[in-house]
């Protein structure tokens, strides 16, 4: 019974203590600023007065496409596996062992 007290205040001052070290930890608002940064040149330009867009260099293919060889039908030839032989399973495990049958 005379530990009830102590324990009331032990919590009263933990309160407190949690209370203020979370307000005092918590960082203030800061507003959203928009930084210019002074390297890149700002314009604001119409389309109709700014310079007009040049086009990529083509691409040069050497040799000539009148030089390469043309090909015609099929380039790859067919590679496929060889196909399996599945006659030997057509008689039963038992048969082709030469084993017996017993029960």
């Amino acid at each position: 019974m005379k530990l009830i007290p102590y324990l009331l205040v032990l919590a009263f001052i933990w309160g407190l203590y949690r209370l203020f070290k979370n307000r005092s930890k918590a960082p203030e608002r800061q507003e959203p600023t928009i930084a210019l940064r002074e390297d890149i040149d700002v314009k604001l330009e119409s389309p109709l007065s700014a310079a007009p867009a040049k086009a990529a260099p083509a691409l040069v293919i050497d040799p000539p496409v009148s030089e390469q060889p043309r090909l015609r039908g099929a380039t790859r030839v067919s590679s496929l596996p060889p196909a399996v032989d599945y006659s030997e399973y057509e008689s039963p495990a038992w048969q082709r062992s030469g084993k017996p049958l017993s029960f």
